[in-house]
């Protein structure tokens, strides 16, 4: 069963954010969340994949667990990052990729914001810089 658990707390101020996303040759990915008080910039050296459901859709079929995702729903899903514990899509992409992705060196982190639900799967810890606008 999937379970999400917060990680990074305070890392990321509250707020309504928007996601954009920025991949680059070199294998390295910097999420931008954005509103009308804040940049945050989240860099992650590499990653592995990446999904991304319209925030909506998620919500309303519980593609994650429901259960969990109620849980942090209740706050409006405040710390904007969570880790998923569990998860079924780290657990696809081994297998796709023959069992080589050495799935106990990989995180799979989620972003919930306005307009994405987005999902990281990496093996690096993330790198984070907030701006004031």
């Amino acid at each position: 069963m999937e379970v999400l658990k917060k990680v990074f707390q305070n890392q990321i101020p509250k707020g309504d954010f928007y996601i954009k996303l920025y991949n680059s040759e070199d294998e390295s990915l910097t999420v931008q969340l954005y509103d009308f008080n804040y940049f945050v910039f989240v860099t992650f050296k590499r990653y592995k994949a990446i999904r991304m459901i319209e925030e909506g859709m998620l919500l309303m079929n519980y593609i994650y667990s429901a259960p969990e995702f109620e849980k942090y729903k209740q706050d409006d899903f405040v710390n904007t990052i969570y880790e998923i514990i569990g998860g079924t899509y780290v657990k696809y992409l081994d297998e796709i990729n023959n069992n080589n992705l050495r799935t106990n060196e990989m995180h799979a982190y989620i972003f919930v914001t306005m307009n994405y639900v987005t999902e990281i799967v990496t093996d690096t810890i993330p790198h984070f810089e907030v701006i004031n606008r």
